[in-house]
């Protein structure tokens, strides 16, 4: 799961088109980051994108989570509303590994996404399991 830091803000300040550009923009990074018929990327809702990616061991997940971290930071899309003064829109990323149902791999996903929010933003973090979610903490 991916989610555009401080988003809101974004838009607050500079606008829906403004807002609508800048999604577009990063969907073309993403899209850039990601390779072959073992990734799909697609925007999940707002500013919230999802990611599946088949054949990655955490090694994989890791490289994979911090290219896309990177490369949208290297946008360098000013973000003048920002609270934590970055000053650029960035991107939170929580990964789920593993065989399941898709349910459990979204939710601990998902779950990822919102530590790896609370920790900083501009990171991406792992769930280590899928039962009980316990959270490792990555920084890109």
């Amino acid at each position: 799961m991916i989610d555009v830091d401080h988003f809101k803000l974004f838009n607050d300040a500079l606008g829906h088109p403004a807002g609508d550009d800048c999604l577009r923009a990063i969907a073309a990074a993403l899209s850039g980051a990601t390779r072959g018929t073992d990734h799909f990327v697609a925007r999940f809702g707002g500013e919230e994108f999802t990611l599946v990616a088949r054949n990655l061991d955490g090694l994989g997940g890791a490289r994979l989570a911090n290219t896309l971290v990177t490369a949208v930071e290297a946008l360098g899309i000013p973000h003048p509303s920002r609270p934590d003064g970055s000053g650029v829109i960035t991107i939170s990323v929580g990964i789920a590994l593993g065989a399941g149902k898709r349910e459990t791999l979204f939710r601990a996903a998902d779950a990822a996404l919102y530590a790896a929010k609370r920790r900083g933003r501009n990171r991406y973090m792992f769930a280590d399991r899928l039962n009980g979610m316990p959270l490792r903490e990555v920084s890109a």
